[in-house]
């Protein structure tokens, strides 16, 4: 559009409003243009490349016009410049340095930014908005409605009551078009008289929470269908009544949609205590089956419902050492016994906290939705519920497990197939080599290593040595074996070192150390 566009588009406000004047910012880029290029592409259709909009580098600073002004500015800006329709903050000065908000310099001092912190409209202060007209998607309504009022300016200027010369989205705000009675007074005076009821009711019902009109702007707003209609007020107001209900209706159910979709967990209704058993089981399992996290619930081989809990043993229980293992040391002075993984039977109150962390039970009201805990009757049958596809587990492992086709199992979590559950100190794992590097040169390291340095106190020939390796070896694999071998561990004498090589072999297969009852 050129400048005289702009002008005569001025020219139609009211002489008051000509001569307010405001504040804008304008922007000049730097090392290049600020505007889009229009080219025909190769079907001879209009293309535009908005590539070199972009701002990194840059300056602004104010301009105070009026209405007239801003129309004649459009028309001598220059091909690095821009408008923003909001104000410099007070203490930023004319001509200031502008940098990308992201960029390394925008954290330096007299540096600022293209953003809301820095440029914003000021509260009580006249200002320019920038209006897009699109027509593309435009409804045949909203083309009626622009075409009746003769143009887009005086369809907005009906609608805001006031003369439309910024951007919705700047600095990352929205504006929203609430229906209030000038916006719905506008909007049914230029409707055709046949369809103001319709329109009345419509723009309320759709309004929803935008829609503030008090009860005597309402009044208002019929008295004025009614004098273009000829229709009976009370007609009109009970049909507005109708679409009062039917929009409370609405964010009623729009309100309970919000909540369920916020809420993450699998959701089931609560429903009566009589309910039939069986489809609510079926429905807690299929929910429960579908948790994806690296320990499920589970349930151990006689299908009871389990969890790993970690328990310090109690009564006598302590850590084992050369002392200890001899009676030598008083029981006030031995040293605690480390935690244990053990598998724990959940009781009726613990099975309700497990099912709470994966499903919510629904219970609809007349005005939103409560999260109730499930009948009581619900959670002893899913305890005792023997039909559960939940995985089954029979051991904890707290170390790696070489499978028979050499494959290093090493991941923490769940593993189905071998109804196990691995729990590897993850200070451990970087120190696990790939089944790559198992090569045979590695293993004959690895195994003179345990012989030689690992053993080296242990008073014993090489055959006791791989016998002890051979301990610990099944100890790690004691998840796969069907059957678990013994071993006996015996020496000449006492203070030999027995209980030193059981201590040893169990932290390095284990992690924790040995506790023991003497």
């Amino acid at each position: 559009m050129t400048s005289s566009t702009y002008e005569a588009m001025a020219a139609t406000c009211n002489a008051k409003d000509r001569d307010v004047s405001f504040v804008i910012t304008l922007f000049e880029k730097e090392g290049g243009p600020l505007t889009k290029r229009i080219a025909l592409d190769g079907d001879g259709k209009p293309k535009s490349d908005g590539s070199r909009c972009k701002m990194s580098r840059g300056s602004m600073r104010r301009l105070r016009l009026t209405v007239s002004g801003l129309a004649q500015l459009y028309g001598d800006l220059q091909p690095n410049q821009a408008l923003g329709y909001g104000q410099m903050r007070a203490d930023i000065p004319d001509g200031a340095i502008l940098r990308w908000k992201k960029s390394p310099e925008a954290a330096l001092p007299g540096v600022y930014t293209r953003t809301r912190d820095c440029i914003d409209y000021r509260p009580g202060e006249p200002a320019a908005m920038l209006i897009d007209h699109d027509s593309g998607g435009m409804s045949d309504e909203v083309r009626k409605r622009i075409a009746a009022a003769g143009s887009v300016i005086a369809a907005l200027e009906q609608i805001t009551g006031d003369p439309v010369i910024h951007s919705f989205k700047h600095g990352g705000g929205k504006y929203v078009l609430r229906y209030d009675r000038a916006y719905i007074e506008a909007t049914i005076l230029i409707t055709q008289d046949d369809a103001v009821i319709d329109t009345l009711c419509r723009m309320i019902h759709v309004g929803g929470d935008d829609c503030a009109v008090s009860p005597s702007e309402l009044t208002a707003l019929i008295d004025i269908a009614a004098n273009r209609t000829g229709e009976r007020k009370s007609d009109i107001r009970r049909r507005v009544a109708e679409a009062i209900k039917e929009k409370r209706e609405r964010t009623k159910k729009a309100k309970k949609a919000t909540r369920l979709a916020k809420e993450p967990r699998f959701k089931l209704p609560k429903g009566a205590p009589d309910d039939e058993i069986g489809p609510i089981l079926r429905s807690i399992d299929a929910a429960m089956c579908a948790v994806t996290a690296t320990e499920p619930p589970v349930r151990d081989l006689e299908s009871r419902p389990i969890r790993v809990v970690e328990r310090e043993p109690c009564n006598d229980l302590h850590e084992l050492t050369s002392e200890t293992v001899n009676g030598m040391t008083e029981k006030e002075t031995r040293l605690p016994p480390p935690k244990q993984a053990l598998f724990d039977r959940h009781d009726d109150c613990s099975l309700e906290l497990e099912l709470g962390q994966y499903i919510v039970f629904v219970q609809e009201t007349e005005s939103d939705v409560r999260f109730v805990a499930p009948h009581p009757k619900v959670v002893e049958h899913w305890r005792k519920y023997k039909d559960s596809c939940l995985p089954r587990v029979a051991s904890i492992v707290t170390a790696p497990v070489i499978l028979p086709d050499g494959k290093v199992l090493s991941e923490n979590g769940l593993d189905r197939k071998r109804k196990m559950i691995l729990r590897i100190d993850p200070a451990l794992l970087p120190y696990i080599p790939t089944r790559e590097q198992c090569t045979p040169e590695s293993m004959i390291k690895a195994y003179e290593f345990l012989i030689d340095d690992w053993l080296c106190d242990v008073a014993g020939d090489l055959q006791s040595k791989t016998v002890l390796l051979a301990y610990a070896l099944s100890v790690l694999q004691r998840a796969l074996f069907s059957e678990r071998p013994c071993f006996l561990i015996t020496a000449g004498q006492r203070a030999s070192g027995k209980t030193t090589v059981i201590r040893m072999l169990v932290m390095a297969v284990l992690g924790p150390r040995l506790i023991t009852n003497s």
